[in-house]
């Protein structure tokens, strides 16, 4: 699943970029052009990014400015909104995990 880049930070972005070697345990090869925009897209669009929405800024609700979240399911928002979530027992079902958004958000993350 590719995530919103408004999820996290831009601090998040580079370092999850600069790690793509090991991109939560599997490796992620991306060609250096490529990268440049993916890059350029996400830092442009990050939940801390100049022109962003106010709307779009609600996932920094919390994020102290010394921390780097790599994983959305780690940030403050998304615990909050998913505070009767049921960890264990979603991997039981076909969603299998947390990090599938889709599984459970069928219309699409909002």
């Amino acid at each position: 699943m590719i995530y919103p880049a408004n999820m996290l930070p831009q601090r998040s972005w580079k370092l999850i970029l600069s790690q793509l070697d090991h991109h939560f345990g599997e490796p992620a090869t991306v060609g250096a052009t490529a990268l440049a925009q993916i890059a350029e897209y996400l830092a442009q669009h990050a939940s801390d990014a100049p022109d962003i929405p106010a709307r779009d800024r609600h996932f920094m609700s919390e994020l102290s400015s010394d921390i780097t979240p790599v994983r959305i399911t780690k940030t403050s928002w998304w615990n909050q909104m998913h505070a009767d979530f049921d960890f264990e027992g979603i991997k039981r079902t076909k969603t299998k995990s947390a990090s599938n958004c889709l599984g459970c958000h069928e219309d699409g993350v909002r």
